[in-house]
């Protein structure tokens, strides 16, 4: 093995893509600097080829998987007919043409090639060399993906035997074999073989002595392969497993941009073991899969500074014992794929020392999942409510003092909330047109999702827990924290309900949005000039209870822990109305907003010039921060995700690093400061979490993009009802609530703001 080869088999063992990029590196060398007809020149080629698709499917550069096309074609023209080597190249290029076909607009000819391609490696490679499993496990990959495109054909059967020809050419405890059983197990449920599918994946998921994520490939299609039978113990128990083996999947020792690359292809694994679970009458082991399967990152970050650092006080010799196996079984130490009798033993040799670890005073938890009586305790000043979507079935998760409730969502499906959520989005971005009547649509639209939103899931929810109307004007508003799964993190949980109608007309008047691309349509003062209401409304949740948002319940947990003292109000504002290089849009109220806050809170924090490092060195003195100016979200990297200062930014990854121990509140007057990717919807990761990961019990921020005239607006009636000694929580509320009697029927304006934290 050469090195380059060593390092990409790094990255696939542990997702580092600093090997990967090494391995390219290596592989482009000594391409470079063999000559043409060299004997070794082939082999280079379909090496580095490897690399460059594996790259490809990573960050999907077209130019990656074009070249390793070419590559692969070179290394095959070169190979001789009788070479041993030669059903390898072939294979590899049927694979990089199959990848043109998947992720490049299904191209038939490219199918085709790969079909071709992958039978050529077939016919090369005698029954008795190494490689005989690995040709047919592609001839069966492409065959299906052929049987995808043509239904009528007889593909499937053909991808089915060559399947089983694969799993049988396989040694027992080959590191593939699991592999390619779950291969097979697939085809078979596709070839309508429920029985022999369902067999053939128990084996796979029984091979403990598997990498990391081919058990959990195993035990997830296990899962949905049970769940599909209608048998809900078997789905809920592999879907279980498959959730346990997520530290192992994505290990803490990757980058953040790794571990979000691994997440992601993961899916919605935590609800889909959550609603197995449910289905299988387990409510308590469901909420404990779904607080165990989702914000990874955040857990891992809240381990690392709650659990290891425990233990490092208590055994230092064992913390690192354990650190170094843990890098052992993830691939660290030898960057190559471990012999499945070597990762057996250390497996067992982890087992042994968790056990270790547990007996130790205060370590009884230790990297287990946290059970339903530490979630309760999270509940102490109002129910928690985990809303789980799974394509299995929808529901209400409810954490009380006292009791776990389950309501099922039955007017609630998956498909129907993205197909509502791509409405809502769309909706949201039309009501920045300068055309009226577009805007007049777009608010109609929010309106509408709105009561749907209540009418499908937070109505049923309070209704289950009592909360019908709205509380006695003498006694404090209920509390709820929301904590959503998948699509329903991008909607405004607290503002559904029907909030209005009868619109007639609205002038807007040339403020920006705290956000890095729109400027023009704006907000003027106290109210839309030439706004008319005709307030019709009906049952909504801010009716009812004040709401607050919390990514996981340990997050909940972690801004309440106890402190030695409660810390002083020490405020830092912060406004950047404009960058150095005034690249973005100017916010004219930015600097007043500031200047009001600390006004009305009587501080002495505002930054005259608020660079990254001035930002950076004040951060850790200041309780309170409020923020006003422009944020950029990543979809692609959320950790990316970051607040524009003057002279640069403030990233996630900064941010999430500070783990402040006196920091209250943050007020993020920005655009879409909670909003996260889709592709990892359950993993809230976005600026606002991440200054609850910094240790800031409250956090105010925004779904969407931000009125400069309604920032402005909204954080000087929020402080206010501070100073009148509200919490933050209920000062937001009320602040929102005034918005809307004034603009019931402009909901865009005022149901993007919510408070996340204690």
């Amino acid at each position: 093995m050469t090195l380059a080869e060593a390092q990409r088999s790094h990255y696939e063992q542990a997702g580092d893509r600093a090997a990967l990029e090494e391995a390219i590196t290596l592989g482009s060398a000594a391409v470079d600097d063999l000559p043409a007809g060299h004997v070794d020149r082939a082999q280079a080629q379909a090496s580095l080829a490897a690399s460059l698709l594996l790259r490809y499917r990573h960050l999907g550069e077209p130019g990656d998987l074009t070249r390793a096309i070419d590559l692969c074609e070179s290394a095959v023209a070169a190979t001789p007919h009788r070479h041993p080597d030669r059903g390898v190249r072939l294979c590899a290029l049927s694979s990089a043409l199959l990848a043109r076909f998947e992720l490049g607009g299904r191209d038939p000819a490219a199918l085709r090639g790969a079909v071709t391609s992958a039978e050529a490696a077939v016919a090369a490679t005698p029954s008795s060399h190494r490689a005989r499993a690995q040709v047919l496990g592609a001839l069966a990959t492409a065959l299906r993906h052929a049987h995808l495109l043509d239904a009528t054909s007889t593909t499937l059967s053909r991808a089915v035997r060559a399947c089983q020809d694969a799993v049988e050419a396989t040694p027992v405890g080959d590191a593939q074999h699991a592999t390619r059983l779950t291969d097979l197990a697939l085809l078979l449920a596709e070839q309508a073989d429920p029985g022999a599918a369902l067999h053939t994946a128990r084996q796979a998921a029984a091979i403990d002595a598997a990498a990391p994520h081919t058990r959990l490939r195993a035990a997830h299609a296990l899962g949905s392969l049970a769940a599909r039978s209608g048998d809900w113990p078997t789905a809920a128990e592999a879907l279980r497993n498959a959730v346990d083996l997520l530290p192992l999947v994505a290990p803490r020792n990757l980058t953040r941009a790794d571990l979000e690359n691994r997440l992601g292809d993961l899916g919605d694994l935590a609800g889909d073991a959550a609603a197995a679970a449910l289905h299988a009458g387990d409510p308590k082991a469901a909420l404990e899969s779904l607080e165990h399967g989702r914000a990874t990152l955040l857990s891992y970050a809240l381990d690392a500074r709650q659990e290891l650092a425990g233990l490092r006080q208590l055994d230092g010799e064992l913390a690192r014992e354990w650190e170094r196996l843990r890098d052992q079984l993830d691939g660290v130490s030898t960057g190559t794929t471990l012999h499945p009798d070597l990762r057996a033993r250390l497996s067992e040799e982890a087992d042994e020392l968790i056990h270790r670890i547990r007996a130790l005073d205060g370590q009884r938890g230790f990297l287990s999942r946290p059970t339903l009586d530490q979630l309760s305790d999270a509940a102490d000043q109002g129910p928690v409510i985990n809303l789980n979507i799974s394509g299995y079935r929808c529901d209400a998760l409810v954490v009380t003092r006292t009791d776990l409730l389950t309501v099922p969502l039955t007017g609630l499906t998956e498909q129907g909330l993205r197909q509502k959520l791509a409405e809502f989005l769309r909706a949201i971005a039309a009501g920045r047109s300068t055309e009226r009547a577009v805007r007049l649509d777009a608010e109609a639209t929010v309106a509408e999702i709105l009561g749907w939103l209540w009418d499908t899931t937070v109505g049923p929810v309070l209704a289950a827990l009592g909360l019908t109307g709205e509380p006695d004007p003498d006694r404090p508003w209920p509390r709820v924290w929301w904590s959503p799964t998948g699509p329903l993190n991008f909607l405004p949980l607290h503002a559904a309900g029907y909030h209005g109608a009868g619109y007639h007309g609205a002038g807007y008047h040339g403020a920006g949005y705290h956000g890095a691309g729109y400027h023009g349509a704006g907000y003027h003062g106290a109210g839309y000039h030439g706004a008319r209401y005709h307030a019709q409304g009906g049952p909504a949740a801010m009716d009812r209870v004040v709401s607050s948002y919390t990514p996981s319940i340990r997050t909940l947990l972690h801004v309440r822990r106890p402190r030695r003292t409660e810390p002083e109000r020490r405020l830092l504002a912060i406004a950047v109305p404009a960058d150095a290089n005034q690249r973005l849009p100017a916010l004219p109220a930015a600097a007043q907003e500031a200047r009001q806050v600390n006004n009305i809170l009587g501080g002495h924090g505002m930054l005259p010039v608020p660079t990254r490092a001035m930002v950076l060195a004040a951060l850790p003195w200041a309780t309170w921060v409020h923020f006003a100016c422009h944020a950029e979200v990543d979809p692609a990297s959320p950790s990316a995700s970051r607040l524009l200062l003057w002279d640069g930014s403030l990233q996630v990854t900064e941010i999430s690093a500070l783990a402040t121990d006196h920091a209250e509140l943050a007020f993020l007057s920005a655009c879409s400061t909670a909003r996260g990717s889709a592709d990892l919807a359950n993993e809230s990761i976005h600026i606002a979490s991440a200054f609850q990961l910094a240790g800031y019990r409250h956090v105010i921020a925004t779904l969407w993009p931000a009125l400069d005239k309604v920032c402005l607006e909204v954080a000087e009636e929020f402080y206010r009802e501070v100073v009148r000694r509200a919490p933050p929580s209920v000062a937001l509320h009320e602040t929102i609530r005034g918005l809307r009697e004034r603009f019931p029927n402009m909901p865009s304006v005022w149901a993007g703001y919510l408070h996340s934290g204690a």
